[in-house]
Protein backbone atom coordinates (compact mmCIF):
# COMPACT_ATOMS: atom_id res chain seq x y z
CA UNK A 1 0.00 0.00 0.00
CA UNK A 2 1.10 3.53 -0.87
CA UNK A 3 1.36 6.26 1.65
CA UNK A 4 -0.16 9.69 1.32
CA UNK A 5 3.21 11.18 0.48
CA UNK A 6 3.59 8.83 -2.45
CA UNK A 7 0.11 9.77 -3.77
CA UNK A 8 0.83 13.49 -3.52
CA UNK A 9 4.17 13.01 -5.27
CA UNK A 10 2.42 11.12 -8.10
CA UNK A 11 -0.18 13.91 -8.48
CA UNK A 12 2.50 16.60 -8.66
CA UNK A 13 4.50 14.58 -11.19
CA UNK A 14 1.44 14.18 -13.44
CA UNK A 15 0.56 17.91 -13.21
CA UNK A 16 4.14 18.83 -14.13
CA UNK A 17 3.89 16.60 -17.19
CA UNK A 18 0.62 18.33 -18.20
CA UNK A 19 2.20 21.79 -17.76
CA UNK A 20 5.19 20.76 -19.90
CA UNK A 21 2.85 19.48 -22.64
CA UNK A 22 0.90 22.76 -22.61
CA UNK A 23 4.11 24.80 -22.85
CA UNK A 24 5.31 22.66 -25.76
CA UNK A 25 2.00 23.12 -27.56
CA UNK A 26 2.11 26.89 -27.05
CA UNK A 27 5.70 27.07 -28.34
CA UNK A 28 4.78 25.06 -31.43
CA UNK A 29 1.79 27.31 -32.11
CA UNK A 30 3.86 30.49 -31.75
CA UNK A 31 6.63 29.10 -33.95
CA UNK A 32 4.08 28.26 -36.64
CA UNK A 33 2.35 31.63 -36.44
CA UNK A 34 5.49 33.78 -36.76
CA UNK A 35 6.09 32.88 -40.44
CA UNK A 36 2.38 33.29 -41.17
CA UNK A 37 2.40 36.80 -39.66
CA UNK A 38 5.52 37.75 -41.60
CA UNK A 39 4.02 36.52 -44.87
CA UNK A 40 0.77 38.35 -44.17
CA UNK A 41 2.57 41.64 -43.47
CA UNK A 42 4.59 41.34 -46.70
CA UNK A 43 1.39 40.67 -48.63
CA UNK A 44 -0.25 43.76 -47.13
CA UNK A 45 2.71 46.01 -47.93
CA UNK A 46 2.98 44.58 -51.42
CA UNK A 47 -0.69 45.27 -52.12
CA UNK A 48 -0.69 48.86 -50.78
CA UNK A 49 0.27 50.41 -54.14
CA UNK A 50 -2.64 48.54 -55.72
CA UNK A 51 -5.09 49.82 -53.10
CA UNK A 52 -4.01 53.47 -53.20
CA UNK A 53 -4.94 55.43 -56.31
CA UNK A 54 -2.13 56.33 -58.67
CA UNK A 55 -1.02 59.93 -58.35
CA UNK A 56 -1.52 61.84 -61.53
CA UNK A 57 0.59 64.74 -62.73
CA UNK A 58 -2.32 67.11 -62.07
CA UNK A 59 -2.64 68.22 -58.46
CA UNK A 60 -5.78 66.83 -56.86
CA UNK A 61 -7.72 68.64 -54.19
CA UNK A 62 -7.30 66.59 -51.04
CA UNK A 63 -9.23 67.03 -47.80
CA UNK A 64 -6.68 69.49 -46.39
CA UNK A 65 -6.74 71.52 -49.62
CA UNK A 66 -10.54 71.65 -49.56
CA UNK A 67 -10.57 72.87 -45.97
CA UNK A 68 -7.94 75.50 -46.72
CA UNK A 69 -9.74 76.75 -49.82
CA UNK A 70 -13.02 76.86 -47.90
CA UNK A 71 -11.46 79.02 -45.20
CA UNK A 72 -9.44 81.30 -47.51
CA UNK A 73 -11.33 81.90 -50.70
CA UNK A 74 -10.65 85.56 -51.42
CA UNK A 75 -9.58 86.33 -54.96
CA UNK A 76 -8.68 90.02 -54.77
CA UNK A 77 -7.46 92.57 -52.26
CA UNK A 78 -7.89 96.34 -52.34
CA UNK A 79 -5.67 98.46 -50.14
CA UNK A 80 -6.82 102.02 -49.49
CA UNK A 81 -4.06 104.22 -48.05
CA UNK A 82 -3.99 108.02 -47.98
CA UNK A 83 -6.88 108.19 -50.44
CA UNK A 84 -5.20 105.99 -53.03
CA UNK A 85 -6.51 102.53 -53.88
CA UNK A 86 -4.17 99.71 -54.83
CA UNK A 87 -5.60 96.45 -56.13
CA UNK A 88 -3.83 93.13 -55.70
CA UNK A 89 -5.39 90.45 -57.87
CA UNK A 90 -2.91 87.66 -57.19
CA UNK A 91 -4.69 84.90 -55.28
CA UNK A 92 -1.47 83.72 -53.61
CA UNK A 93 -0.56 87.17 -52.28
CA UNK A 94 -4.18 87.86 -51.29
CA UNK A 95 -4.47 84.59 -49.37
CA UNK A 96 -1.08 85.19 -47.70
CA UNK A 97 -2.18 88.65 -46.53
CA UNK A 98 -5.53 87.28 -45.33
CA UNK A 99 -3.91 84.45 -43.37
CA UNK A 100 -1.50 86.90 -41.70
CA UNK A 101 -4.33 89.25 -40.76
CA UNK A 102 -6.57 86.44 -39.45
CA UNK A 103 -3.62 85.00 -37.52
CA UNK A 104 -3.33 88.27 -35.64
CA UNK A 105 -6.86 87.83 -34.30
CA UNK A 106 -5.91 85.23 -31.70
CA UNK A 107 -6.99 84.93 -28.09
CA UNK A 108 -5.98 88.53 -27.40
CA UNK A 109 -8.52 89.96 -29.86
CA UNK A 110 -11.12 92.21 -28.27
CA UNK A 111 -14.57 91.55 -29.74
CA UNK A 112 -16.92 94.49 -30.02
CA UNK A 113 -14.43 97.16 -28.96
CA UNK A 114 -13.72 99.79 -31.54
CA UNK A 115 -11.24 102.61 -31.73
CA UNK A 116 -12.68 105.77 -33.23
CA UNK A 117 -10.52 107.52 -35.79
CA UNK A 118 -9.92 111.24 -35.49
CA UNK A 119 -11.36 111.95 -38.93
CA UNK A 120 -15.00 112.82 -39.34
CA UNK A 121 -16.10 109.86 -41.43
CA UNK A 122 -12.97 110.13 -43.56
CA UNK A 123 -9.73 108.27 -43.47
CA UNK A 124 -6.92 109.39 -41.15
CA UNK A 125 -3.36 109.79 -42.35
CA UNK A 126 -1.96 106.57 -40.89
CA UNK A 127 -5.04 104.46 -41.62
CA UNK A 128 -4.89 101.53 -44.05
CA UNK A 129 -8.06 99.76 -45.18
CA UNK A 130 -7.89 96.19 -46.48
CA UNK A 131 -10.88 94.92 -48.47
CA UNK A 132 -10.78 91.21 -49.37
CA UNK A 133 -13.28 90.17 -52.09
CA UNK A 134 -14.46 86.75 -53.24
CA UNK A 135 -15.45 87.21 -56.88
CA UNK A 136 -17.51 84.00 -56.96
CA UNK A 137 -19.83 84.85 -54.06
CA UNK A 138 -19.33 88.60 -53.86
CA UNK A 139 -18.49 88.35 -50.16
CA UNK A 140 -16.24 91.06 -48.73
CA UNK A 141 -14.21 91.22 -45.54
CA UNK A 142 -12.92 94.60 -44.43
CA UNK A 143 -10.06 95.34 -41.99
CA UNK A 144 -8.80 98.74 -40.85
CA UNK A 145 -5.27 99.32 -39.55
CA UNK A 146 -4.92 102.49 -37.45
CA UNK A 147 -1.45 102.84 -36.00
CA UNK A 148 -0.82 99.44 -34.40
CA UNK A 149 -4.52 98.55 -33.95
CA UNK A 150 -6.14 96.23 -36.49
CA UNK A 151 -9.97 96.15 -36.52
CA UNK A 152 -12.19 93.60 -38.27
CA UNK A 153 -15.23 95.55 -39.38
CA UNK A 154 -17.66 92.61 -39.57
CA UNK A 155 -17.70 91.98 -35.80
CA UNK A 156 -15.70 94.90 -34.41
CA UNK A 157 -12.92 92.67 -33.07
CA UNK A 158 -9.59 94.42 -32.62
CA UNK A 159 -6.02 93.25 -32.18
CA UNK A 160 -2.99 95.20 -31.05
CA UNK A 161 -0.07 94.49 -33.37
CA UNK A 162 3.57 94.43 -32.40
CA UNK A 163 6.01 96.30 -34.61
CA UNK A 164 7.21 92.96 -36.05
CA UNK A 165 3.65 91.92 -37.00
CA UNK A 166 2.95 95.30 -38.57
CA UNK A 167 6.20 95.11 -40.54
CA UNK A 168 5.34 91.57 -41.73
CA UNK A 169 1.90 92.72 -42.90
CA UNK A 170 3.32 95.76 -44.69
CA UNK A 171 5.98 93.62 -46.39
CA UNK A 172 3.34 91.29 -47.83
CA UNK A 173 1.24 94.09 -49.29
CA UNK A 174 4.10 96.15 -50.65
Amino acid sequence: MKTIDEYTAEVFRRSEIKVKRRRKAIKKTVLCLIPVIICFSFAVFASLPLIQPAKSSEPEMGLADNQESAEISYSSLEIIKNGFTESIAGKEKTNRAFSIIEGMFGSDALAGESFVSSGAGGQTEDEIVFVFTNKETGAEEKYILRGNILTRESDGATAALSSDEKHELESVIS
